[in-house]
């Protein structure tokens, strides 16, 4: 055969994307069968010099094809460095590239004649997209046609591999199935979400019932209000200012405290025992406050 018509296919990585088919034909995309090009050439390591290796892969319902592949090391000036050291991967890594063709049907080896030459006017061609890719293009190509001419430099000896078979069936998940599973996924996470809440409301309702607490919770009121640490019925204490400023704590309208217990000490003023310890921040935090009847309305919570 003298010349034929192939489709090129080019596999690599780069800094940071794991390995990932670059340029492919169409129908690789159109089949949503990329996984399939990249295992069939995983096997392999480095080409030894004047080898390719081939392989035929059957998908069963889909259409069969050929491939035939070498697998280098990419260096510098394959993304136009000055320099020609092998690249590398965010972990020291060395990045191999695997270029080859894809050729519709189960050819036989034998009728295969493809040269060095080819291989290189191959990696020319494909470089060009493999510099995109190594800038940060994620986005995979589309190339359908590539010719194999038959040239006067030596043939390549093919490597061949045991056919990769994989049916259709164990690749492909329709659309309509992978939606109605993810849909379910949700449903059940909804459902366990629900049970974890409830549970938990039940457990905390039974806490509260065998502790004997009656929680309140007591609604800030005004623009501004203080409530205080000491008692209000008792005199300040001059020698001890530091004490005095940190008995009041000053609160902003419509906050909300969680109130445990709380009683009147006079017409004018609660007594209360918070859930948690409030305070300003330069002094001790404390349950225990006295507040002013007219700055808070109490409402209680039923089944604590």
């Amino acid at each position: 055969m003298n010349e034929y018509q192939a489709c090129p296919f080019l596999i690599g990585r780069n800094y940071d994307c794991d390995y990932k088919v670059i340029v492919a034909p169409d129908f690789v995309f159109q089949n949503k069968i990329s996984n399939v090009l990249l295992e069939a050439t995983g096997d392999e390591g480095l080409t030894t010099e004047g080898w390719a290796v081939y392989r035929q892969v059957i998908l069963g319902d889909i259409q069969d094809f050929t491939i035939i592949f070498r697998i280098k090391n990419a260096t510098g000036k394959d993304v136009y460095l000055e320099n020609n050291e092998i690249l590398t991967d965010s972990v020291g890594r060395a990045i191999e590239i695997i270029e080859g063709i894809i050729i519709l049907g189960k050819i036989s080896k034998n009728d295969f004649i493809i040269t060095s030459n080819n291989f290189d006017d191959l990696h020319h061609a494909m470089m060009n997209y493999y510099n995109d890719f190594w800038q940060g293009e994620t986005k995979s190509k589309v190339n359908d046609n590539f010719f194999i001419n038959k040239n006067n430099s030596e043939s390549l000896i093919l490597k061949q591999l045991e056919p990769f078979i994989r049916h259709q069936k164990n690749i492909f998940v329709s659309e309509e199935k992978i939606t109605n599973t993810v849909f379910q996924s949700r449903k059940i996470i909804i459902f366990v979400i629900m049970v974890i809440f409830l549970a938990s409301g039940f457990l905390f309702s039974r806490y509260l019932k065998e502790k004997n607490i009656k929680y309140y919770l007591m609604t800030i009121t005004v623009t501004k209000t203080i409530i205080r640490q000491q008692n209000p019925l008792e005199k300040s204490n001059p020698n001890n200012p530091k004490k005095d400023e940190c008995d009041n704590y000053e609160l902003r309208k419509d906050k909300k405290l969680l109130v445990e217990d709380f009683d009147e000490i006079n017409k004018n003023f609660y007594n209360v025992f918070l859930a948690e310890n409030i305070g300003s921040n330069s002094c001790p935090k404390h349950r225990r406050w006295y507040i002013f009847k007219d700055d808070v309305k109490i409402i209680k919570l039923n089944h604590f």
